[in-house]
């Protein structure tokens, strides 16, 4: 970044220089020293100064990209970050990637306004959606209201959904059949017909799997 175009090196200059002991400053106090002189130059009515320089530098970039740490989510070890652009990943990955993004940006816009996704398990591996996505439903749903179209069992059933809303349809029309609160019974069956192909597909995965359940 050019000191000759950058309002707040300009500033620190010309008028903050004699303050600064260049040589004194670390990681751990360079931050503060940044706010200070960030607080300066706004105190000295040269707000107008920034919101130019930044938008000429926004207009001039041709392309913004998002890098993502591939090993974030992908096991309950203790992998090695590695960080690749956005572009590079899978379709998995870039799906892992968007939801992180859309759950937490309500944090830091203080945004909480209801979240509607559609089919958010589409391209996730059941690890991934049991072990982070229904955490993340289990939490967020405590700041605002979650509509999730899904599929998928785990969600209904892990992150204690409060309402599933059962639909019909005859090709033309769809409707509300039922609803109620996931664990309730009522709605359990339906989750298991619907969601998990009914009582002889799930027993038989049961079956299946049962030597290897601890």
């Amino acid at each position: 970044m050019s000191l000759e175009f950058n309002p707040i090196s300009s500033f620190a200059r010309i008028q903050r220089a004699p303050n600064l002991d260049k040589e004194n400053l670390t990681p751990s106090n360079s931050y503060d020293a940044m706010v200070v002189l960030l607080d300066d130059f706004l105190r000295a009515n040269n707000i107008s100064k920034l919101l130019a320089y930044y938008k000429n530098k926004l207009n001039a970039v041709e392309e913004f990209t998002i890098e993502f740490d591939v090993n974030a989510y992908e096991s309950s070890r203790q992998l090695k970050s590695i960080f690749k652009d956005i572009k590079e990943l899978s379709l998995g990955q870039k799906v892992v990637t968007i939801l992180n993004l859309i759950l937490s940006h309500g944090d830091f816009s203080n945004n909480h306004k209801p979240v509607i996704i559609d089919q958010p398990e589409d391209n996730l591996d059941s690890r991934y959606i049991y072990k982070n996505l229904v955490e993340q439903l289990r939490q967020l749903k405590e700041k605002r209201q979650i509509i999730i179209a899904t599929h998928n069992s785990t969600l209904v059933t892990n992150s204690l959904s409060e309402n599933v809303i059962i639909m019909e349809s005859d090709g033309e029309h769809g409707w509300i059949s039922k609803y109620g609160y996931a664990l309730s019974p009522p709605i359990k069956k339906e989750i298991l017909n619907i969601l998990e192909g009914g009582p002889g597909s799930f027993k038989h995965r049961q079956s299946v799997f049962n030597d290897v359940i601890s």
